[in-house]
């Protein structure tokens, strides 16, 4: 669904780009005005029917004094305060879901700019969070969703958080703040000709500005897009890959539809706020991304830091023609499949009980294969999923599959793989006539 709906929002964006370059204005800020009105346009038409929601320009607000300079862009709900004598408004930060950016062209001085410009955004949220009861409390299932897919671990509860090494709090709690402030998007209509030159000036500017206030991990907007590439946060919101040697893969870089990548943040952070389903998942093709950077929080000098590692890869690999993967679940063994169904039911099982002993001894990988899926995890002494939905499906193949059903794309594979044996058999039933 997603990727059909930014296949037609970009064949829109490129249609309307094409008459607001045909109207030849030379006057800067109407330039301007034209492209956030196109964004607001293409936000609108991509909503889902929630009644509630609203895209405007303005401010933010904290509720306490505190505001940002003009915002382009805000997906909104509940309330503003319109501005007299302007079509913007002022909103308060809780209530906004996302803020955007616009830029006709995004070079090293735009993404600064929107960088700093946007930072201002997540800093008055920071101030509205210190300011709420001590006893309202937030839904942060997915955060600890996502921190069992990255770790592998199954996540604390928040007043527990404190009990985990210094590096896996952070990410943590970084995780919470990701899930819970307004996504942060800049989106260039024009800019770098090829998205290794995009990569190469972002590790540019974070390393001029590594010992400045404000490029920590956590300030970094969630998509950055110039032209047919973006930047992509992988916070868990929804994009993220398992943990390798303690470090986390931060951000990665694509050639694919940026309207994707936005569409999937935007309907993401909807269906954690609203009773709506996770319907985008259902798509089968996965969205292909380069890694960019990774980080991990270490101590130097008595304080924690993030140190980043950049991963540098070949101009040529960037620009091939890469075959595109489609998302499939995990095959199992008739053991692994065991495990995995009283799980189901029990949601725990000891560590020592005779189904665990029994898969160790007639398979010694089988447990550090389904801890290495981040299926499951360790416990304390016992083992327990680390999905929202696993089911467990045998094929009329007879093997044994299992995956993540709680966006829809497990039950999507099996219908697919069934419409396909179904055809093959279509076919040779007619040769067979023939």
């Amino acid at each position: 669904m997603i990727r059909t709906l930014g296949e037609l929002l970009a064949r829109l964006r490129d249609a309307e780009v094409e008459q607001i370059e045909r109207a030849r204005i030379k006057h800067a800020p109407t330039i301007g005005e034209m492209y956030e009105g196109l964004t607001s346009e293409l936000l609108e038409t991509s909503l889902p029917a929630i009644a509630d929601l609203k895209v405007v320009s303005g401010f933010v607000e904290d509720g306490h004094g505190g505001q940002s300079g003009q915002i382009d862009c805000m997906l909104v709900s509940g309330n503003g305060t319109a501005i007299p004598h302007s079509n913007r408004f002022k909103w308060s930060v809780k209530d906004i879901h996302a803020v955007l950016e616009v830029k006709k062209w995004l070079f090293s001085k735009e993404l600064a700019e929107a960088h700093n410009h946007l930072r201002e955004v997540l800093e008055i949220y920071g101030r509205h969070a210190l300011t709420l009861r001590t006893d309202e409390r937030f839904d942060i299932e997915p955060s600890l969703y996502a921190f069992g897919q990255m770790t592998g671990r199954v996540a604390p509860a928040h007043r527990h958080a404190a009990s985990l090494p210094i590096d896996l709090e952070m990410l943590y709690r970084t995780l919470i703040i990701e899930q819970l402030s307004p996504i942060r998007i800049v989106f260039g209509y024009g800019g770098y000709r090829s998205e290794f030159s995009f990569r190469q000036a972002f590790v540019r500017l974070l390393r001029k500005n590594l010992l400045h206030r404000g490029f920590g991990v956590g300030s970094f907007p969630q998509l950055a897009v110039s032209g047919k590439y973006s930047l992509i946060k992988l916070n868990g919101h929804p994009y993220s890959t398992p943990m390798r040697n303690g470090r986390w893969l931060v951000l990665a870089s694509s050639s694919e539809n940026p309207l994707i990548f936005l569409l999937q943040l935007i309907w993401t952070r909807l269906s954690y706020k609203f009773q709506m389903p996770q319907s985008f998942y259902s798509d089968l093709d996965l969205e292909r991304v380069s890694p960019l950077l990774s980080c991990r929080i270490v101590t130097q000098h008595g304080r924690q830091a993030w140190k980043c590692w950049v991963h540098p890869i070949n101009k040529k690999l960037l620009v091939e023609d890469v075959r595109r993967v489609s998302w499939h679940p995990f095959v199992v063994t008739q053991g692994q499949f065991t495990i995995l169904n009283v799980l189901c039911r029990t949601e725990t099982l000891p560590l020592t009980s005779l189904l665990v002993k029994d898969l160790e001894a007639r398979e010694p990988t089988a447990l550090d294969d389904l801890l290495s899926k981040r299926l499951v995890a360790r416990d304390g002494n016992n083992l327990v999923l680390l999905t929202r939905k696993l089911q467990c499906v045998i094929m009329p193949t007879g093997e044994m599959i299992v995956g993540d059903d709680s966006g829809g794309r497990l039950t999507a594979w099996v219908h697919e793989q069934i419409a396909k044996t179904r055809a093959k058999a279509g076919h040779a039933s007619t040769d067979a006539k023939k």
